[in-house]
C-alpha cells in the first residue's frame, strides 16, 4: 500500500515539475562539465576517469541548486542540519555499514565455495585510474549519489522506486557484475529507511563513504 502511495505522490503534479526542472538542470550541468572535460582533457590519460566525474558530479550540484530554488533552508531539506547529526542516528549507519560488510564477506565466501569469480563495476572502474580518482570515488561520489538518491528521491518517490534507480544505476555487464546492483538495492532499501526514521542523511552518508573506502583499500591492496 506505502509503495503504490508513493508511486501516486512521484506522479503528482507538483512533484512531476520538480523532477523536470532538476532533470533540466543535470542535463544543464552535464554538458557544460562534458563540455570542458573534452576541451581540457581530451589527450590525457586520465580522460575516462573525467568524463565518469563529468556525468556524476552535476548529481550534488543540480540536487544543490534545486534546493536553493525551493522554499526553506538547504541544510533543512537535504537533512544536514546541526540537529540532524545525533548519536542515534550514527548508530544507524554503523549498523548499516556491518550489515553491509556481512552480506558482502558472506557474498565472497559463497562464490569462493562455488568456484565462481566475481567481477565487479569498481573492479573495472578503478583499473588505472589516477589517484585523484580514488578520492573522488570514496568521498565525492557517496555525497553526489546519497544528495540525489536519498535526500531528493525518498521524499519525492519513496524508499523503494528510489532504491530500485539506484541499484539500476550500479548495473554493468554479465552475471557477476549485477553484484553491485544488487548491493547497491539493499543499500538503498535501508538507506532510506534510516533516512525516514532518524531525518537525518548523516548516518546513511557516512556508511556510505566507509563502505566506498573499504572496498577501495581492498582493491589497493
Amino acid at each position: 500500500m506505502n509503495c503504490w502511495k508513493s508511486l501516486d505522490k512521484a506522479l503528482s503534479l507538483s512533484n512531476l515539475r520538480g523532477l523536470i526542472l532538476f532533470l533540466f538542470l543535470y542535463l544543464a550541468f552535464s554538458l557544460l562539465f562534458l563540455v570542458a572535460a573534452h576541451s581540457l582533457f581530451l589527450n590525457s590519460p586520465d580522460y575516462a576517469s573525467c568524463l565518469y566525474a563529468a556525468l556524476t558530479l552535476p548529481l550534488s550540484i543540480a540536487t544543490l541548486v534545486y534546493t536553493k530554488l525551493a522554499k526553506g533552508r538547504v541544510s533543512e531539506r537535504l537533512y544536514l542540519s546541526r540537529k540532524n547529526l545525533t548519536l542515534k542516528g550514527m548508530a544507524y549507519g554503523s549498523l548499516l555499514l556491518v550489515i553491509m560488510l556481512l552480506l558482502s564477506i558472506s557474498l565472497t565466501i559463497l562464490f569462493s565455495l562455488l568456484k565462481i569469480s566475481i567481477k565487479t563495476n569498481a573492479s573495472i572502474l578503478l583499473a588505472g585510474v589516477p589517484a585523484w580518482f580514488y578520492l573522488y570515488i570514496v568521498i565525492i561520489e557517496p555525497i553526489n549519489e546519497e544528495f540525489f538518491f536519498r535526500a531528493f528521491l525518498v521524499p519525492r518517490i519513496g524508499i523503494i522506486f528510489s532504491a530500485v534507480l539506484f541499484g539500476a544505476a550500479h548495473m554493468g555487464s554479465g552475471f557477476t557484475f549485477q553484484i553491485d546492483a544488487f548491493f547497491a538495492l539493499v543499500f538503498g532499501l535501508l538507506g532510506g529507511y534510516i533516512l525516514k526514521k532518524t531525518r537525518s542523511l548523516y548516518p546513511v552518508l557516512a556508511a556510505h563513504i566507509l563502505f566506498n573506502l573499504i572496498n577501495v583499500a581492498i582493491y589497493i591492496l
